[in-house]
C-alpha cells in the first residue's frame, strides 16, 4: 500500500513538473513575439543606490550624491543618442524631444523638497512603482500650502530607464524611504509632527515602514498616512513573475523578462514593464497582510497611526477590496477614513457597465457597522453627473453636495488618476501644452482596430482626477494641525 501511494506521489510530482515546464517554455516562446528591446531596455545605470553598500553613517544628502551620479550617466546615454533611427518627437529618450525630462527645469524625476519658510510639520511622499516624483507634486503643493515641510525622495530604478526596476529591490526603495524620515526629522527639529504619504507602491512602502517602526523603536513612527491607491494586495500570478530566470538569461530569450514592452514617450512613467518588478510588488504586498495580521493578533494594532486614503472603487492594478478587508478592517481606528471613487451611476452608462462592482459598495452599507469611517463619491443621482459625498461613520450617515460633476464620457476613474489635478500640464485635461507638445490626459485616440503600436486600454485610461479638489479639502481638514 505504502508502494502503490509513493507511485501516486511520484507521478503527481512528475505531471506538475512537466505542466510547470511547459508553461514556461510556452510563455517564454511567446515573449518572442514582443517588440524589439530598445537601449533603455538593456543600459543598467551603474551609479544607482543599491541598499546593500548603505553605511551605517550614509545620510539622505549621499543618497542625492548618488542620484546626482545616476542622472549625469543618463545624460551620457541620451547624448549618444541610442536608436537614432526612431521618431524623436514621442521619445523621451532624444536629446531634442519636448517629452525628454531632463530638459525640464526642475526635472520632476529627480527627489524634491519643498520647503515654506516656518513649518508647522512635515510629511515624506512616496511615488509608485514605474513612476517619479513627479506623480506626488500636485499633492506636495497642497501640503506646503499648509505650512508644511515636504520630501519625495526618487526611489531606486526610477525616472531614468526601465531597466533599472529590473535591478530594483523592495530593500532599496525602503533605505531610501529610512533615510528620508531620519532626513526630515532633523530638518523639522525634534517637536514637529512628521507625517508619511504614498501612492500605489510608494502607498505600500509607507504601510510597510509604518509596521516595522512598530516593531522596532530606533524608527520614528509617522503620526498620519496619506495613502492613494494603495497597494494592500496585487494579482496571485505576481508570485510567479521570478520564474522567467530559468530562461530569460539566454539571449534568444531575453524578451522573457519583460510583461510589456512599448514607446517610452512619457517623460515621468514608464510604459515597460519588467516581471521583476511585478514580483517585488508581490513580495511587499504579501509582507504588509501578515504585519498587519501579526499586529492585529499582538494586540498593537492601535499603535499603527490614523489614516486617510483614496481609492477608485475600480482599480485594474490593485485590490480594492483588499484595501476594506486587509488594512481597514484589520486595523479597527475610529479616525481611519477610506474615502471610495464610486464609477459614475449615470443611467445612459449603466447598461454597458459591469454589475459585480457594485458588491463592494452593498456590502460597506449593509454592514451593520464599520470600526472607520467610509465616504463614497458618486452621482446624486442616476439622472444626474453631479456628485455628492456620502460619508458612514459608525451607524450615521450623512450626505454633501460637492459642486462637481463626472466629465463627458468619463464612466469611471483608475489606478493611475488619482493624484493629479485636472490641469495637470502632462495628465491633466486642457488639452495640448505647450511645454511638452502633448496632453497624455486628453487623448481621445479615434481609428481602425489592430493599428496602434500603444494598447489602447494604456491611452484611454483616464490619467486625471476631476474630484482632486474634495481630495485636498479632506486633507486640509484631516492633517490640519
Amino acid at each position: 500500500m505504502f508502494s502503490t501511494f509513493t507511485k501516486i506521489a511520484i507521478r503527481a510530482g512528475v505531471a506538475m513538473v512537466l505542466i510547470t515546464v511547459t508553461i514556461i517554455l510556452v510563455r517564454a516562446f511567446d515573449s518572442r513575439s514582443l517588440p524589439d528591446l530598445m537601449a533603455w531596455h538593456t543600459t543598467v545605470l551603474e551609479s544607482e543606490f543599491s541598499s546593500r553598500s548603505r553605511t551605517a553613517d550614509f545620510t539622505f544628502d549621499d543618497y542625492l550624491k548618488t542620484e546626482e551620479r545616476v542622472f549625469a550617466e543618463l545624460e551620457e546615454f541620451v547624448a549618444s543618442d541610442p536608436h537614432p533611427g526612431m521618431p524623436r518627437r514621442l521619445n523621451r529618450y532624444s536629446k531634442t524631444s519636448p517629452l525628454n525630462p531632463l530638459n525640464d527645469k526642475p526635472n520632476w524625476n529627480r527627489s524634491y523638497e519643498m520647503r515654506p519658510d516656518s513649518p508647522v510639520a512635515g510629511i515624506i511622499l512616496l511615488h509608485g512603482l514605474t513612476d517619479s516624483p513627479y506623480s506626488m507634486h500636485a499633492l506636495a503643493q497642497v501640503y506646503l500650502e499648509m505650512g508644511y515641510h515636504v520630501v519625495v525622495p526618487r526611489m531606486p530604478g526610477h525616472g531614468t530607464v526601465p531597466t533599472g526596476i529590473l535591478q530594483a529591490t523592495v530593500d532599496d526603495w525602503s533605505a531610501v524611504v529610512e533615510l528620508s524620515v531620519i532626513h526630515l526629522r532633523n530638518a523639522l527639529g525634534p517637536d514637529l509632527p512628521l507625517h508619511m504619504g504614498g501612492y500605489s507602491n510608494g502607498a505600500a512602502l509607507a504601510i510597510r515602514y509604518t509596521l516595522v517602526s512598530i516593531r522596532h523603536n530606533e524608527l520614528e513612527t509617522p503620526q498620519r498616512l496619506l495613502l492613494v491607491s494603495p497597494e494592500i494586495a496585487v494579482t496571485a500570478f505576481a508570485a510567479f513573475a521570478t520564474w522567467n530566470r530559468i530562461l530569460s538569461f539566454l539571449p534568444y530569450f531575453r524578451k522573457f523578462k519583460w510583461e510589456a514592452v512599448l514607446p517610452e514617450y512619457d517623460p515621468y512613467k514608464y510604459n515597460s514593464f519588467p516581471k521583476a518588478a511585478g514580483a517585488q510588488s508581490y513580495v511587499l504586498t504579501k509582507e504588509i497582510q501578515k504585519s498587519l495580521v501579526d499586529i492585529a493578533r499582538n494586540g498593537d494594532a492601535h499603535r499603527f497611526p490614523p489614516i486617510l486614503a483614496f481609492q477608485s472603487l475600480v482599480d485594474s492594478t490593485v485590490s480594492t477590496d483588499a484595501v476594506v478587508t486587509d488594512l481597514f478592517e484589520k486595523l479597527e481606528n475610529e479616525e481611519n477614513h477610506l474615502v471610495l471613487f464610486d464609477i459614475n451611476r449615470l443611467n445612459d452608462l449603466h447598461p454597458m457597465l459591469d454589475s459585480e462592482h457594485m458588491d463592494l459598495v452593498k456590502r460597506l452599507r449593509d454592514t451593520a457597522a464599520h470600526h472607520f469611517r467610509v465616504t463614497l463619491v458618486t452621482n446624486v443621482d442616476t439622472g444626474s453627473r453631479e456628485v455628492m459625498a456620502v460619508t458612514r461613520s459608525g451607524e450615521n450617515i450623512s450626505r454633501q453636495a460637492l459642486d462637481l460633476i463626472w466629465p463627458q464620457h468619463m464612466y469611471s476613474l483608475s489606478h493611475v488618476a488619482l493624484p493629479f489635478h485636472p490641469d495637470d500640464s502632462l495628465y491633466g485635461n486642457s488639452g495640448v501644452d505647450s511645454t511638452y507638445g502633448i496632453s497624455l490626459g486628453a487623448l481621445i485616440p479615434r481609428g481602425e482596430k489592430h493599428v496602434l503600436t500603444v494598447p489602447k486600454e494604456l491611452l484611454m485610461r483616464v490619467r486625471f482626477n476631476p474630484f482632486f479638489s474634495y481630495m485636498k479639502l479632506l486633507i486640509q481638514s484631516e492633517f490640519d494641525n
